[in-house]
């Protein structure tokens, strides 16, 4: 249903069909698969009016034994501006229901069930700063990603859930900020996409 991207190799994850100027770059880390789904018009193709959902999810597919079984979901916003962006959390939360939805889409099931944890991600345009998001409604989306995460008592931080991507030209990956939503700054060149699983599990478990 969705794209692969394998082990030890990269990908620049986007959406030319809405338009959007943001753009995801992730590699693969050995011992890793992954399949890359859209959601929107997608997976899941009839909302409600006046409803949106996010754009993508990345999918873990361990290839050994205690490899982490982990669900993305991606909103690639690529703007800057308040009234465009501040629904993205708001979008994520709603995602989550239609993938939990059994029995509207039941294909949907499988990448919300016995995950190990659950992260949302909101990518901005390349060097655009995204706005700050009112700290109730972070907390309440992290709890909401928290409750599906099979590895809860692992998890230091549950409010280190979501993040935001910062794609940044020439900017290795690496994480910024000292509160959640942190920021992940990254680039689609060679080397500076950012590593999954691994970025995230070092800093969350």
């Amino acid at each position: 249903m969705g794209i692969y991207l394998v082990e030890n190799t990269s990908m620049t994850i986007r959406d030319i069909e809405s338009g959007s100027r943001a753009w995801l770059p992730v590699r693969a880390d050995e011992g890793y698969d992954f399949e890359i789904v859209k959601i929107d018009k997608g997976i899941i193709a009839d909302i409600p009016d006046g409803k949106s959902i996010c754009d993508n999810l990345i999918y873990s597919i361990p290839k050994k034994i205690g490899g982490y079984n982990i669900t993305w979901i991606v909103e690639l916003k690529g703007t800057k501006r308040d009234d465009k962006v501040g629904h993205a959390i708001e979008q994520i939360t709603d995602t989550i229901g239609y993938l939990l939805d059994k029995e509207q889409y039941p294909e949907a099931q499988k990448y919300m069930q016995k995950r190990d944890l659950v992260f949302g991600l909101i990518v901005g345009a390349p060097d655009k700063t995204l706005p700050a998001f009112a700290k109730e409604d972070v907390k309440r989306l992290c709890q909401r990603l928290f409750k599906q995460s099979l590895k809860r008592k692992q998890i230091k931080d549950l409010y280190s859930l979501v993040f935001n991507i910062q794609p940044r030209k020439g900017h290795k990956a690496r994480c910024e900020g000292k509160s959640s939503p942190y920021t992940i700054t990254c680039y689609n060149s060679n080397g500076c996409e950012i590593p999954l699983p691994s970025m995230f599990t070092d800093m969350v478990l």
